[in-house]
């Protein structure tokens, strides 16, 4: 029986925390300490005991599952596989790779150095001076009324149309996905999802018993073609879509799109729940309409986190319901919604109040530039290998690569024993990918980081 209790993982280190869980999970099943047919804790679980993001997880067992350490039973878990073989190699396990001067293209959180530190000191002794003994305390089940009424503000400026009582604040898109979950959704179910995806919300489905139908993206976002075939077969009942800077391929839905999605919806009677984290993040001078302020007929439910922001764990976020699931919602009892500490969401009425939008003007302008040093350096040097999606946002590139015969595994393997972190794409689906990509990230790391990286990416690449 493991302890996962015990299990440590260095956030300090500059190997991903993925790749730790990995290499020991890994040595539990080749030790014999997690013995065939084991079943895993859960995703979100596993989370909780390691205190880690879901995403750090995922990513582990993905790396397993692609080494036939574990298989997934769709809608159980994951589990250990039958028989492992000593393992002589592969992304992310292999021994004695020193991480210590590794350039972390993995890595697509916001900079703890852009956290605006001195202004939360001063918001939060504000609050204290100012609410005293109640500074910690949230009455109203949907999240503090005045901070409800600085998001309606904020979203106005994006052509959304909320209210104060339709608006709630949650801590993290997952929560608020799970709570739609179990207010829309019945075992049986079935859910559109985009392909690929991060797959935590493709997780959370299937562990509720829904059944999950991935829809492949094209340049212009979710192939309606497919779409249209597969709702004749399949009759969705939510569609899951981020048409902003999509997490892996950091694509943008176009307006046909877009337009199309919410027509097929409207005439289906789907929901739409469009997940917004990345839009703040558009480098662009033209203006990205949501699908939710586009929406006339009132079919999507609009999810937006502060994780991009700020930083990965400061959990809060914000649901735009529409009436019809707001109902829903005011009929489920108010003890069982997710909540948000009180302090936190005090303190960031006041930060979006004043300052959110000298944030926002800054975050684009420090990773404005550095998207334009990636596009450079990526034409510089890798061009005669792979090209990188570019739709003017986002905190990571998607690269394409040209030789559809590579083996992705093996060139991370190869470019991490260099002292160079990549993403592979197959852990952004739920089967091995037919054509390799890589994502690149670009939010922790330096130009000459960056112009480094991709030259010894280059000449792995020359040697290969």
């Amino acid at each position: 029986m493991v302890d996962f209790f015990s299990v440590q993982l260095k956030k300090s280190s500059a190997k991903p925390l993925y790749l730790q869980l990995g290499d020991i999970l890994s040595g539990f099943i080749k030790d014999g300490t997690l013995k065939p047919h084991t079943k895993l804790p859960p995703i979100r679980r596993m989370s909780k005991l390691l205190n880690v993001n879901v995403v750090t997880v995922v990513s582990a067992y993905k790396y397993l599952e692609s080494q036939t350490m574990v298989y997934t039973r769709e809608g159980s878990g994951t589990y250990v596989s039958g028989a492992v073989e000593p393992w002589s190699g592969g992304v992310g396990f292999g021994g004695g790779v020193d991480m210590t001067h590794s350039i972390n293209f993995a890595h697509t959180s916001i900079s703890a150095e852009l956290f605006p530190c001195e202004s939360f000191k001063k918001i939060f002794a504000e609050v204290l001076d100012r609410d005293r003994g109640t500074a910690f305390s949230n009455r109203d089940p949907l999240g503090e009324a005045s901070l409800r009424e600085g998001l309606v503000r904020i979203v106005a400026n994006d052509h959304i149309t909320a209210k104060v009582d339709n608006l709630q604040i949650i801590p993290s898109v997952l929560d608020g996905v799970e709570m739609i979950a179990a207010l829309y959704l019945s075992a049986g179910d079935v859910v559109f999802v985009e392909s690929p995806s991060t797959l935590l919300t493709t997780h959370l489905f299937l562990s509720r018993g829904i059944k999950v139908v991935e829809i492949p993206l094209n340049d212009n976002g979710m192939d309606m073609e497919v779409l249209y075939a597969m709702i004749k077969l399949h009759k969705p009942k939510l569609i899951y879509a981020s048409p902003h800077h999509q997490v892996p391929t950091n694509c943008t839905y176009s307006m046909e799109t877009k337009l199309a999605l919410l027509d097929v919806a409207a005439k289906e009677h789907i929901l739409i729940i469009e997940e917004d984290c990345l839009s703040h993040l558009h480098y662009g001078e033209e203006d990205i309409a949501s699908l939710r302020s586009l929406d006339r007929q009132e079919v999507v439910v609009y999810i937006r986190c502060f994780s991009k922001f700020f930083l990965p764990d400061m959990n809060i976020g914000f649901i735009v319901y529409n009436d019809a699931l707001m109902k829903k919602l005011a009929d489920r009892k108010s003890k069982s919604l997710p909540q948000v500490d009180g302090f936190i969401q005090k303190g960031m009425d006041l930060f979006i109040r004043n300052q959110y939008e000298e944030h926002k003007r800054r975050l684009q302008a420090y990773y404005g530039q550095k998207y334009k040093t990636v596009l450079a350096y990526a034409n510089q040097y890798l061009a005669a290998w792979c090209a990188p999606s570019a739709p003017g946002g986002g905190l990571a590139f998607w690269f394409k690569l040209f030789d559809e015969t590579i083996a992705i595994d093996t060139v991370c393997d190869g470019l991490l024993r260099q002292g160079i972190i990549l993403q592979p794409s197959h852990l952004f689906y739920r089967n091995h990918p037919a054509k390799p990509h890589l994502r690149v990230g670009f939010s922790n790391v330096t130009e000459e980081e960056i112009e480094r990286g991709f030259s010894k990416i280059d000449y792995f690449f020359r040697a290969y």
